[in-house]
């Protein structure tokens, strides 16, 4: 029984010894999310390699890692030779994360030089290779940017150029370029707009005050030169107006017809019921002009609809529909 206990204290003995044999661990418990570079290069030293992903820096370090616990590995490891001997006579390995192996953590950093996010493996080459591509990918989307800006900047300068020489697309698009409502916008739209351009014209619309002659004024010009919704506009003017006297419900058929031509489809609150017992979204069931050929009849109806083959545009009409509207 003697010699028994004695072959298992040797063999103890033995694994505690196996447990100081090996790599100097690094104690790595100060590496963690919020801890700064200078905190990690103190622990882990410089890095193996470093470059920028997504405006984060990323170091790449090497370390060796040991074993974890609430007492020393060897006199852990000799505590857990005697008691599996003791028990079964069979050793159990003793199983902790990397134990004993050189491990590689990438570490991202922010702005401020603090751990925002890690990963590690201990194979070198993976975490390496993994770490350079993101680097590669981010340095050649760097690289395009910049080609990017620099094209945008030469594209606006011509631009510009253009615009300043009258070209109304160009003083149309500067418009759209600037910051919104600046009174640099107001001026690129008020020049396109001057010159016929029916989405500036349309814009000067919506800019002005709601409900003026100036606003009116804009959406008309707007629709004579195609403007879809601005035609629908004037149709609902025409239509609506019986207050101040302009309601014209032939003019408004005309108008709502030439929107839908041009694209527009009106929106409203009655929905179709579908066959399925659900509700389609989001045409009415009818439209006004529809409603508007029932209300005229017939013979009005068919008056509407040869004005509408043979419309052109009139601008002169608009001043003095501006006019009507502030009497």
């Amino acid at each position: 029984m003697a010699k028994t206990w004695l072959a298992v204290c040797l063999l103890g003995a033995l694994a505690g010894c196996y447990g100081m044999v090996g790599v100097e661990p690094t104690d790595v418990s100060t590496v963690k999310a919020g801890s700064s570079r200078t905190e990690v290069e103190a622990v882990l030293g410089t890095p193996i390699e470093s470059g920028t992903v997504e405006g984060y820096r990323v170091d790449v370090y090497g370390y060796n890692a040991g074993s974890t616990g609430s007492m020393p590995g060897p006199i852990y490891d000799f505590a857990a030779g005697v008691a599996v001997l003791m028990i079964y006579m069979t050793p159990i390995p003793h199983v902790i994360e990397y134990e004993g192996q050189r491990v590689y953590l990438a570490v991202w950093y922010s702005a401020d030089d603090k751990i925002v996010g890690y990963h590690k493996s201990t194979d070198k080459e993976a975490i390496l290779e993994q770490t350079g591509e993101r680097i590669r990918f981010e340095d050649a989307r760097r690289v395009e940017r910049i080609r990017l800006e620099g094209a945008r900047r030469a594209y606006e300068s011509q631009l510009r150029l253009r615009a300043e020489a009258g070209d109304s697309e160009a003083q149309y698009e500067m418009a759209q370029l600037v910051e919104t409502r600046s009174a640099e916008q107001l001026t690129w739209t008020r020049l396109a707009a001057h010159q016929g351009h029916a989405e500036a014209q349309f814009d000067m619309a919506q800019l002005s005050e709601s409900g003026s002659a100036e606003q009116l004024m804009w959406a008309c010009l707007a629709a004579h030169h195609g403007h879809a919704e601005a035609q629908h506009q004037m149709g609902q003017f025409h239509d609506e107006s019986a207050d101040s006297g302009n309601q014209d419900l032939v003019a408004a058929y005309v108008w709502y017809s030439l929107a839908e031509v041009n694209g527009f489809w009106e929106t409203g609150s009655e929905y179709r019921k579908t066959t399925a017992g659900g509700w389609a979204c989001c045409f009415p069931t009818r439209t006004r002009r529809e409603i508007l050929a029932e209300q005229l009849g017939p013979v009005q109806t068919a008056e509407a609809e040869r004005l509408v083959a043979v419309w052109q545009p009139n601008l002169a009409t608009c001043e003095t529909i501006a006019a009507q509207a502030k009497e």
